[in-house]
């Protein structure tokens, strides 16, 4: 009776424990290029960010000179790596478009029709008063673009700086501040905060479109103000080194500033965050494979 009674258990439980097997396998598969990730942060033998490494960086991007200054920057243009030159990657040629301006200005103050219907229908309050608004906006700022043209004897040297756990502990103050152009989000800001006026800069909706569709290719989600900040520097910049982005070990995104909450990450990622996450995870690793960015993964 105890033999029949176990063959029969046995039998019950075998499809369940199949059916477990193979949600398993297709959840290894569809995050298999996370996984890698994270085993080659905890088993590879790569130092984690520390004084000396960090140092040894710092060596390599020396002598720090300013953007306007005439000939070689920061180790010299023959050896720049342009994230922005074509040839090198056609998955990334496709989709960079390297003749919208980052920047919203008077003189690029016309969008065209597409984008123009795109950004009015994500406004709350619809297209009520916005062409008014736009032509106060514009006598604000300044008309002229404040970044200079491509110029191949020079070498621009930018750090995109995100808001990720990973930059806790992670030594890289030094090594950010020694690059030419910081691009950076503060989070949480005050509510009011001072501002020159020939100091504000409006980000272009047309480079935010292709951002949507050109990248993300998502109606669903949003990319993140980081992914734009990338975008940004490739129109501004010649080699980005990335800082503060990707999620932790267990696959959860946190802000530097909080207390690491573990898992529970994970609820915000898969059912309150707005933003694409795998989708972002995915062409910043493959920008990072092609050469278009280098990415400075913290202490996780």
């Amino acid at each position: 009776m105890s033999f029949r009674r176990t063959f029969f258990r046995a039998r019950y439980y075998r499809p369940l424990a199949t059916f477990a097997l193979a949600i398993l396998v297709l959840v290894v598969y569809m995050n298999r290029r996370k996984i890698g990730i994270i085993l080659s942060n905890t088993f590879e033998d790569r130092p984690h960010p520390n004084r000396d490494n960090v140092q040894e960086e710092l060596r390599r991007l020396q002598p720090l000179k300013v953007v306007e200054e005439e000939g070689d920057l920061l180790g010299g243009a023959k050896t720049c790596k342009r994230a922005w030159q074509r040839g090198a990657s056609p998955w990334f040629d496709k989709r960079y478009n390297e003749t919208i301006p980052p920047l919203w200005t008077g003189r690029n103050r016309e969008l065209t029709k597409e984008v123009r219907d795109w950004w009015l229908s994500i406004h709350e309050d619809g297209n009520r008063d916005i062409p008014a608004l736009l032509k106060s906006l514009f006598k604000l700022i300044p008309e002229a673009d404040p970044y200079p043209r491509r110029n191949l004897e020079r070498c621009v040297r930018c750090a995109v700086v995100g808001n990720s756990g990973n930059l806790r502990n992670s030594k890289y103050g030094k090594l950010i501040d020694s690059h030419h152009r910081i691009i950076r989000t503060y989070s949480p800001v005050p509510r009011f905060i001072e501002a020159e006026r020939s100091k504000i800069q409006i980000y272009n909706p047309a480079l935010m479109f292709q951002g949507k569709f050109s990248w993300i290719g998502s109606e669903e989600r949003w990319p993140s103000t980081g992914f734009l900040m990338i975008l940004f520097a490739f129109h501004i910049c010649d080699e980005v080194n990335i800082f503060g982005f990707g999620a932790s070990s267990y696959g959860a995104w946190d802000h530097y500033w909080e207390p690491d909450a573990g898992p529970w990450n994970l609820i915000y990622k898969f059912f309150l965050s707005p933003h694409k996450h795998s989708v972002e995870e995915t062409i910043l690793e493959k920008w990072n494979e092609e050469g278009k960015v280098k990415i400075h993964r913290g202490v996780r």
